[in-house]
């Protein structure tokens, strides 16, 4: 009995000193890169890590140039957690690193493009660290990995949450309630061995439109052109920019122009590509023309994107009745308790006056309202018009309002004079 239990003593002692061992400087201000063995790589990885986010001037891109889009998120995340790795353990990538990848590597079947979390990179540096059959790499190459990893899910838990829709300014990454409540916890499951798979659809919106939506991507994917076409911007005021533009944009559709091409020359092109397509053959560059030319399958997956990170935008529940108006397709509905009560067709805004989105609450409704044209519309179309016929108005029953409130005569003005902004409203009658 006794020689069983003399060694508790020094056992005890030895787990004291382990964990004692374990725990970080409160501040690492640089570390020396070298090569390390496997049994040291972890703590090396920990040290590297810590000096990147508690450096006297701490940057959020790395020694090879990558820009770490999460800096914040990552900082908490580490310090709450040790500095220690989660995706690597003696020198080696471990399965939910690899299943980080391979969900990178088919995210577009979440609307997600995986060149935004530094995939091509990290794909380079992992197969280089895994067959680094000399034992070359130090712990700053492996720390990176580490970095961009955690740095790629961070950006597709936002992305899968919150959308893409946003400013920089207004992104959850830069929110210290989002960072400590949203991003710590679910990096910290899959430290705790939650599948990666597992933890990114929890995230994701419950609705039925963006469930069957992202349902059809992968059929959509399978079958679509991949080849890649220049986009045409629209509208373009730099005539040369165009240009260009247009010159590229319809070799891709193998009507070629030579380098000096005039305007007469690109209009005799233009027609070429309208009767292609079954446009009208005027030669002109307007909004026909450029929907047709950027609507590729590229650009319709990038569409598909856009509509799911609309759905993001949505509260998780919906109300019992609330007005579902979809601008692409003229179309709205009211829904009440699951059940559509109304459908209706519905005007919305041209290319270049586009119907704002928004998700909002109705606190009142106005039937047959005036309609006060907004200022883009005057200055792009309405404006033009005026100058070259002041009828042009009552023509499409609207009419001209002084600052009094009461009707001006639009033939008593002199709209030569105004280039932009008119000092009048243009309204159309309720009804």
């Amino acid at each position: 009995m006794y020689q069983l239990i003399k060694p508790l003593p020094f056992l005890v002692i030895f787990s004291v000193l382990y964990l004692t061992a374990c725990k970080r400087k409160g501040k690492i201000d640089n570390v020396t890169e070298t090569v390390v063995s496997a049994s040291e790589s972890n703590d090396a990885i920990g040290d590297y890590i810590q000096s990147i986010f508690t450096k006297t001037n701490p940057s959020t891109t790395l020694a090879d140039s990558t820009k770490l889009y999460y800096f914040k998120v990552l900082q908490s995340y580490y310090q709450v957690n040790n500095y220690d790795p989660i995706w690597t353990s003696r020198k080696s990538f471990n399965k939910h690193a690899n299943a980080l990848m391979a969900y990178m590597d088919s995210s577009i079947l979440q609307g997600l493009f995986k060149e935004d979390y530094h995939y091509n990179t990290l794909k380079k540096l992992k197969i280089f660290l895994e067959k680094d059959s000399l034992d070359n790499a130090t712990q700053v190459m492996w720390g990176n990995a580490e970095l961009m990893m955690t740095d790629a899910l961070a950006g597709m838990l936002r992305d899968l949450k919150q959308g893409r829709m946003q400013d920089d300014s207004a992104s959850w990454g830069n929110d210290s309630a989002k960072i400590a409540n949203y991003f710590v916890p679910n990096i910290t499951k899959v430290s705790k061995k939650e599948r990666i798979d597992t933890l990114l659809a929890g995230v994701q919106p419950k609705h039925e439109g963006y469930v069957a939506l992202k349902a059809g991507i992968k059929k959509y994917v399978d079958s679509m052109d991949t080849h890649s076409y220049t986009y045409v911007t629209y509208p373009m005021r730099d005539s040369n920019s165009l240009r260009k533009e247009l010159k590229k944009r319809l070799a891709e559709s193998e009507i070629l122009l030579g380098d000096n091409a005039d305007s007469a020359t690109i209009a005799v092109a233009l027609k070429s590509f309208q009767n292609k397509y079954g446009l009208k053959s005027d030669g002109q560059f307007g909004a026909a023309v450029a929907k047709k030319m950027n609507a590729n399958d590229k650009q319709k997956l990038y569409n598909i994107a856009v509509t799911l990170d609309r759905y993001k935008q949505l509260p998780e529940v919906m109300p019992e009745r609330y007005i579902w108006v979809n601008i692409p397709a003229y179309y709205l509905k009211v829904m009440d308790t699951d059940t559509i009560a109304l459908e209706s067709k519905v005007i919305v805004g041209k290319v270049l006056t586009p119907t704002p989105t928004l998700t909002s609450k109705i606190s009142d409704i106005v039937l047959y309202p005036t309609w006060t044209v907004p200022s883009s519309i005057i200055e792009k179309d309405l404006l033009p018009s005026l100058k070259k016929n002041p009828n042009a108005l009552a023509r499409r029953g609207l009419y001209l309002v002084g600052g009094s409130g009461k009707r001006i005569n639009p033939g008593n003005i002199n709209w030569n004079k105004y280039k932009k902004g008119i000092p009048y409203m243009i309204q159309q009658a309720s009804g």
